[in-house]
């Protein structure tokens, strides 16, 4: 009875915590809001008229949908890169940061499961991925994206238990001994990496893109992800820090700093490998990379896109591997901005849509978001937004102690 006493006033408390804040801070909730209404306006219009209002085509059936799907899981493993170097080689500056890089990838997971949903088409359809329901099984070990549904809703689950006990153990006022929960981070740390690399096997698995066959395709995947995941997460610490009054120490800004610049060393030599390997050999296989970077008969929708994602990613590299570059905060951020965007284009338009340009049998059809898949990804990355806002507001204040149920107070001041 007590517990749920005490679950019902964290509730109440978790609520209170939303709805008090500075007039930025409403403005930023309205703004992703309207932006939400935006995405869901669009999607009703993709429910009722189908995916005849996008640009996916039986030639191009993956677009925005699953290329912002690809891109981000990549940012849960900004998680990973915190509690890999704070456990292991007990960083103490990256240990109290932990519970940040969780509530971000709680935050990538929801979004990720919902781009899941808007590309399924009709959401009612996804309980033809539940057995249990279905009447059937997953074909596992045969389907590599029944292992990818299996991973990812694994994750899901992982990463809600661990917030979800860091709020009930913080709010009843007891201390997170780290060490104590060290194997359940690490094993999460891990579950994060093979999910990445299994959804990065669901690309290699279709036997019929050569473009996605290679060795160096889950390499690249997670070398992307490494960039991507601490840079977005080096950018929302500023913002933390400046507006919600966090203590963000240097060492830890530094310390990521550090592993995204070997991440993109390693991701940009693995693109030159890729890109050398391909146009080099003078083989059909190579024609999609050369579409990409050069265009094919004529084609060039996704020149622009990559050329941009590598002079973005070029100059971040710079800025990144160069110490008195990396240490001024201003270019810092800037850094990570063109990293963060730059690696989405090379991880989406640049990976998911030339696997099917050209075609099996030759044909080139180009593909390029509608405004519908524009407007309803734009509203998934809003969702996703507000949800990690929404999780600093509240996890903050129980991370300090601020926020404590009664009873810990009684005990606090008696004490």
């Amino acid at each position: 009875m007590r517990h749920i006493k005490t679950a019902g006033e964290l509730f109440v408390a978790l609520l209170k915590q939303l709805v008090k804040g500075p007039p930025l801070y409403y403005a930023w909730m309205a703004g992703l809001a309207v932006v939400v209404a935006i995405g869901g306006w669009a999607y009703s219009i993709q429910l009722t008229e189908g995916f005849a209002v996008t640009n996916m085509t039986d030639h191009v059936p993956w677009g925005a949908y699953i290329a912002n799907f690809t891109y981000v899981v990549g940012l849960i493993d900004a998680a990973v890169m915190l509690i890999i170097p704070a456990l292991l080689f007990d960083r103490q500056h990256l240990t109290r940061l932990i519970y940040l890089g969780m509530y971000l990838a709680l935050a990538a997971v929801v979004m990720a499961l919902l781009f899941i949903v808007v590309d399924i088409g009709h959401p009612e359809r996804a309980w033809h991925l539940l057995p249990a329901f279905a009447g059937g099984w997953l074909t596992i070990p045969h389907s590599m994206l029944a292992w990818d549904v299996l991973a990812l809703n694994g994750w899901a689950v992982i990463n809600f238990a661990l917030v979800a006990v860091f709020f009930w153990v913080r709010f009843q006022g007891h201390e997170i001994h780290i060490r104590r929960w060290q194997g359940y981070l690490l094993a999460a740390a891990a579950w994060a990496v093979v999910l990445h690399v299994i959804t990065s096997f669901l690309y290699v698995w279709l036997s019929a893109r050569p473009f996605w066959h290679s060795a160096a395709h889950a390499p690249r995947f997670l070398s992307s992800a490494f960039v991507a995941g601490p840079s977005f997460f080096v950018l929302s610490l500023w913002a933390i820090r400046r507006y919600a009054g966090v203590d963000v120490r240097f060492e830890a800004i530094e310390t990521l700093r550090k592993i995204i610049a070997m991440a993109m060393t390693v991701n940009l030599f693995l693109l030159l490998a890729e890109v050398f390997t391909e146009l080099f050999s003078t083989s059909v296989h190579g024609e999609s990379m050369e579409y990409l970077f050069f265009g094919l008969h004529g084609h060039t929708l996704l020149v622009p896109y990559m050329w941009t994602a590598l002079a973005l990613n070029l100059s971040a590299f710079v800025i990144f591997v160069t110490p008195k570059f990396g240490r001024q905060m201003p270019l810092l951020l800037l850094a990570c901005a063109m990293a963060v965007v730059g690696v989405w284009i090379e991880k989406g338009m640049g990976m998911v849509i030339p696997g099917f340009i050209p075609g099996p049998l030759g044909q080139i059809v180009e593909y390029e978001p509608s405004k519908i898949e524009i407007a309803v990804s734009a509203g998934v990355w809003a969702f996703g937004l507000g949800v990690y806002t929404a999780l600093v507001k509240v996890g903050v204040p129980i991370a300090e102690g601020r926020l404590v149920s009664k009873s810990a107070q009684t005990a606090e001041e008696s004490s």
